[in-house]
């Protein structure tokens, strides 16, 4: 299913900030290679601007074990 999605998705360690795996319609919607994103930040996928957001997704995360970025 998650290779075969028509949606880009990654799969990440927040604690860790690091991409561990992806789907072919994420290297798509990047226009990146699966050896350019292995094992890259997460941060580094990104716009600067929106960097500060992230890490404060990323902590609810782990805190809480949801974000309410969205909600």
């Amino acid at each position: 299913l998650f290779q075969r999605a028509p949606v880009g998705m990654l799969l990440c360690l927040l604690d860790e900030n690091i991409v561990l795996q992806f789907n072919p319609a994420f290297l798509q919607l990047t226009g990146r290679s699966a050896s350019d994103l292995s094992g890259i930040a997460i941060v580094s996928l990104v716009k600067p601007a929106d960097v500060r957001h992230l890490a404060h997704m990323q902590r609810e995360l782990l805190r809480e074990g949801r974000s309410s970025a969205h909600e």
